[in-house]
């Protein structure tokens, strides 16, 4: 990727380049008068994170490799840092998470000024958590997690509660995200709820008895958006009510599968809360006009009108549900391609760049495209007249 000007860019736009790293893997642009140089390996490790400065002086409470631990260590990061933009910082903490064993080191000083930081990614020793379609187990109260070839299955599993969630939940759930995102054999991901409904969003009872605080929405919208960027193709099954949270977590997949009856809307202004980056979801698919009056009405609409708005993509019976989800996990591994997940990760990009910053990036991928195994495969059964066998 070309180096990126930070200088004059406001925070949002910082914050975009800083996101893009995670993809792109390296990043080499200016801060002001300082240079910011970014390695980032994405699929390494999430633990042993070992960050230092050049007087090689630990960070006290090092780099968090949990949910639990975010909020301690962007805390970590502005006081010994100095600096004050809790955007860019999560951005920094959330590489850290994310990019695996690495070394932080910094040059410069000052309260309030932008330090200069190097990432360097070290390769992981130990194996991964998935190897050859074994999952090594997660300790899941609330989930279940099956790995069937080239499928994960996530299962909500809370269904007394409709599959609320709560704090140990959303841990839970990215974990899981976390592990499944490490995988290179697994292609496709199947979210699914147990019981009868897909799920109902935070747990209320817990919310309304001060279990739940702010804390929670930090590793909530984590996971979401590791489900929306990773590189597999994410399907859900929506069936009894998708309400709050989980319309947010529905929206956060590629594509929505639902029977005609499922019942889904943000109501949490009925709560006098946000419902989440449902906010910047829901508009996205739907429209500002119709976000709007599903937001702050709180009405519900059925899996028959989402269709029609294009809020759903496919709708399923009842009866035969689970069978005709399993048609559609078929139809979406036939063209599950390494194109196919590219072009996934465009589409995800494609409100967020600029036209020349988009072609660049789609000429970048397109490349990556045209030199993979399956691109090859493609051509070999056009010449053979037969379909693609991806890997």
């Amino acid at each position: 990727m070309p180096g990126c000007g930070f200088a004059g860019t406001s925070g949002l736009e910082r914050g975009r380049v800083f996101r893009s790293i995670t993809r792109h893997g390296k990043v080499n642009g200016k801060l002001g008068a300082q240079t910011v140089a970014l390695v980032v390996k994405r699929s390494a490790a999430t633990a042993g994170l070992e960050p230092t400065n050049l007087a090689g002086r630990s960070l006290r409470s090092g780099f968090a490799t949990s949910a639990a631990a975010a909020g301690a260590t962007e805390r970590s990061i502005m006081k010994q840092t100095g600096h004050k933009s809790l955007p860019m910082v999560r951005a920094i903490s959330a590489m850290a998470r994310c990019s695996g064993r690495m070394r932080l080191r910094w040059w410069g000083s000052g309260s309030g000024s932008w330090v200069v930081i190097r990432f360097c990614c070290r390769k992981r020793a130990e194996p991964s958590r998935i190897e050859r379609g074994t999952v090594m187990p997660l300790d899941l109260k609330y989930f279940t997690l099956g790995i069937d070839e080239k499928v994960a299955r996530i299962t909500i599993n809370r269904p007394r509660l409709l599959n609320a969630m709560n704090h140990d939940a959303v841990r839970e759930l990215e974990s899981i995200v976390d592990l499944i995102s490490e995988s290179n054999g697994i292609r496709l991901v199947a979210v699914t709820g147990a019981g009868r409904a897909f799920s109902t969003g935070i747990d209320l009872k817990d919310l309304s008895s001060g279990k739940i605080d702010v804390a929670f929405h930090e590793p909530w919208e984590r996971a979401l958006r590791g489900l929306e960027t990773m590189d597999k193709i994410v399907l859900c099954l929506i069936h009894g009510y998708a309400l709050g949270g989980g319309l947010q977590l529905a929206l956060a997949c590629d594509i929505r599968v639902s029977t005609p009856s499922a019942r889904m809307g943000l109501p949490a202004t009925n709560e006098g809360l946000i419902p989440g980056l449902g906010t910047l979801r829901l508009a996205r698919h739907i429209g500002i006009g119709r976000a709007k009056q599903m937001i702050l009405s709180g009405d519900t609409i059925t899996g028959e009108q989402a269709l029609q708005i294009g809020l759903v993509d496919h709708l399923v019976g009842g009866d035969q549900m689970t069978d005709e989800f399993e048609s559609f996990i078929g139809k979406y591994l036939q063209s599950n391609s390494e194109g196919c997940r590219l072009s996934k990760q465009l589409v995800v990009d494609c409100f967020d760049l600029d036209f020349d910053s988009f072609r660049d990036r789609y000429m970048d991928l397109q490349e990556k495209a045209m030199s993979s195994d399956d691109f090859q495969e493609a051509m070999t059964a056009y010449r053979e007249q037969r379909k693609p066998r991806w890997k």
